[in-house]
């Protein structure tokens, strides 16, 4: 069986004394029959030979416990998810991290690909991690909401539907505590100046919109002037550029709103959606609806005067 890759250890040799105290075995004698699972458990290890028809049945019973199989290439796509991630995660990067992740569910479940296999249980435990992460952001910013500062918590809310919310443990919870904001009328003016400066930290993401990102920092200080978030926007203008923004005289003219809901369409026509954009990537658009939740659509599907509101958005962009 292909699954199986047959090995043998000589009990004379200098390999056995570290393979017995790792394996110990049950019976006396020898042959010894182990079968070892791949994250290095044994899951068999007795004396005694199978014989005849008796060993395809005994591994075709072992092959029922030995979890999930992948192909070399699924193991090699993994990997370069996994590796993908991890460093996202080292450099505070949790967004990519997900994404990455979430790639992998042509092949699995994320988190439960159910195998033994080295690369897929690091895929399954960075998994968790993000998880149990996105679960303490949106604690987080709920108990910030209860106290005084209302922008914190409303923007840790955003930012962590953005973030977790493709993660489909975590979705209908963030969805559902973003919609929650566009419901409360006092929370109202936050929630529009946490929407622009979490799509502004967004585009900080690809070195494709980072341009574009400092246009939409610059635009959210001339439009929320005096603010916790044109003072973060600020902060972060200055971290990233080292000078104050360049504030043009009309920061909004021969430009499409920095944001604001609109309908977008197909060719056709069929297909309608009220949204704002977030972002253009990989041929893509970007939008995020009313209820909070962020829809993909092929940039190429929409109709000739979306795909136009696009390029002069990314237009503006790059004349900065």
């Amino acid at each position: 069986m292909a699954q199986f890759v047959p090995l043998k250890v000589d009990t004379e040799g200098s390999e056995w004394a570290a393979w017995s105290r790792k394996h110990r075995h049950e019976g006396m004698g020898i042959p010894i029959l182990y079968v070892v699972r791949a994250n290095g458990e044994a899951a068999y290890a007795k004396s005694g030979s199978k014989q005849g028809d008796e060993l395809p049945l005994f591994l075709a019973e072992h092959l029922t416990t030995a979890g999930t199989i992948f192909s070399d290439a699924q193991l090699a796509q993994i990997k370069v998810a996994v590796d993908d991630s991890s460093k996202a995660l080292a450099a505070s990067d949790s967004f990519t991290a997900v994404k990455r992740l979430e790639s992998l569910k042509k092949i699995g479940q994320p988190g439960k690909f159910g195998s033994f296999a080295t690369v897929a249980l690091e895929a399954d435990s960075l998994y968790t991690k993000l998880v149990e992460e996105g679960t303490a952001a949106l604690k987080t910013a709920q108990e910030q909401l209860a106290g005084e500062d209302k922008f914190v918590g409303v923007l840790g809310v955003v930012s962590a539907n953005r973030i977790y919310g493709k993660l489909p443990e975590l979705r209908k919870e963030l969805v559902s505590a973003e919609r929650d904001l566009t419901k409360n009328a006092d929370l109202k003016e936050e929630l529009k100046q946490a929407q622009a400066l979490d799509r502004a930290i967004a585009l900080l993401s690809l070195n494709s919109t980072k341009k574009q990102a400092k246009t939409a920092l610059e635009l959210l200080v001339t439009r929320f002037p005096n603010t916790p978030a044109a003072e973060r926007a600020q902060a972060k203008l200055t971290e990233l550029f080292g000078a104050a923004p360049a504030i043009p005289a009309n920061p909004t003219e021969g430009a499409p709103a920095a944001s604001g809901l609109r309908t977008w369409s197909d060719a056709s026509g069929k297909f309608r959606i009220e949204a704002e954009l977030v972002s253009l990537e990989d041929g893509s658009v970007n939008l995020k609806k009313k209820s909070g939740e962020v829809v993909s659509v092929p940039l190429a599907k929409l109709s000739k005067a979306d795909q136009e509101f696009v390029a002069k958005a990314e237009g503006r962009s790059g004349d900065q």
